[in-house]
């Protein structure tokens, strides 16, 4: 599957390739990741794995970068998808190898400023930091890494904290706050699609991001966790 904007193509085709006795698995295959990285899955990877494996429970688990290595040292689920950016990457990937996992890239992405396109500062190539200043930033509860310490001294009216992506989105939407994510990733958003909301950066203020999976080692001796690895990886790459 490609990332939006361009022609998609169906991840069933892949699927096809499958054994047909491996379309019956059943059980349970838990998948944690950032609020971005939970809706673009969503989107992209769980209806068509659905389709293909109907007796399998797919459960996505939304959580913080933080909370995913804690997860990763207790071993809490199948698959990770994490993001860092440079001056974290090392830190964040010896972590996850510590705990016994294996990484691979999926995306590299930017992170801007979404908002609503009723707002007049949309209508800007990018805003300037004063523009900051009449702005509401909506923050996860609990945010407080190396990326939200860059953002939030642009915006003294940081007040708003959510835990629900979708509910963040909503409030751009009507221009009530604004908030940071990776634009492709959230290119998938209904809000973006439909132009309601939409991406701007900030002048003197450029943060690229890494999105990655954490896989175990011995994945490749597990048909289905292979797959599923195989197509998370699909969906995000060209």
């Amino acid at each position: 599957i490609r990332i939006a904007g361009q022609n998609p193509r169906p991840l069933l085709s892949y699927w096809k390739q499958i054994h047909q006795p491996q379309n019956q698995a059943q059980g349970e295959f838990h998948i944690m990741a950032l609020p971005p990285d939970c809706s673009f899955l969503m989107k992209r990877l769980v209806p068509e794995l659905m389709n293909v494996y109907p007796r399998l429970s797919v459960y996505i688990h939304e959580a913080s970068m933080r909370q995913i290595l804690v997860s990763m040292q207790k071993k809490k689920v199948d698959v990770y998808i994490g993001c860092y950016i440079p001056e974290a990457k090392e830190e964040t990937l010896s972590a996850a190898e510590h705990a016994g996992y294996r990484t691979a890239v999926l995306l590299d992405d930017e992170l801007e400023i979404f908002i609503s396109r009723q707002n007049p500062l949309a209508k800007k190539a990018h805003l300037m930091p004063s523009d900051c200043q009449s702005l509401t930033l909506a923050r996860y509860i609990g945010q407080n890494d190396l990326v939200s310490r860059q953002f939030v001294p642009y915006f003294p009216k940081t007040k708003i904290r959510l835990s629900n992506q979708e509910n963040a989105l909503q409030l751009i939407a009507q221009n009530k706050v604004v908030a940071y994510y990776p634009v492709k990733i959230t290119s998938v958003s209904q809000y973006v699609t439909d132009g309601s909301i939409l991406p701007i950066s900030i002048q003197g203020l450029a943060l690229q991001t890494t999105h990655f999976i954490a896989f175990p080692p011995d994945t490749a001796e597990n048909a289905l966790s292979r797959y599923i690895v195989k197509a998370i990886q699909e969906c995000y790459h060209d």
